[in-house]
């Protein structure tokens, strides 16, 4: 089943589970807050969207399988096997960069690393400072231009 919103698109929500697994010290990734925050950008949307089409179609093509319906280690590997192609490990970098910016932003994965501070001067674009008393994740999330 896929949709028009990543939070029902079945290939973002097992991409996701895929890159972000528990770990020793950070957690599995949630798509329930990690996918509506992508959604809220209708063009970044629409890119994921698609990425996300050209992996499932990688996926089936080579496995003659659903991407969604593979085990994870399937999954991981595949991904792996795409990392090390030129042409197609840009377009995973791409297809992932997102999805990873939230999630080094989410609030659990944040307290699980130890927030650290934010660095402004590549954050917020250039030289730039935040505004006096503003300086929050909150900010630099709204000033990213996708």
């Amino acid at each position: 089943m896929t949709s028009n919103r990543l939070t029902r698109h079945v290939t973002a929500r097992a991409l996701v589970a895929t890159l972000f697994p528990a770990g020793d010290r950070l957690p599995a990734a949630d798509p329930d807050v990690l996918l509506p925050d992508l959604d809220a950008h209708p063009r970044l949307a629409r890119a994921l969207r698609l990425g996300l089409a050209w992996l499932a179609l990688r996926y089936r093509l080579r496995h003659g399988g659903a991407f969604h319906r593979a085990g994870a280690e399937r999954r991981a590997a595949f991904i792996e096997g795409l990392t090390h192609r030129p042409l197609s490990g840009r377009l995973l970098r791409a297809l992932c960069l997102p999805f990873k910016a939230r999630y080094l932003l989410d609030e659990r994965v944040e307290a699980a690393a130890g927030r650290c501070p934010p660095r402004w001067s590549i954050s917020a674009g250039g030289n730039k400072s935040p505004p006096p008393g503003t300086a929050t994740r909150t900010w630099i999330w709204k000033r990213t231009r996708w």
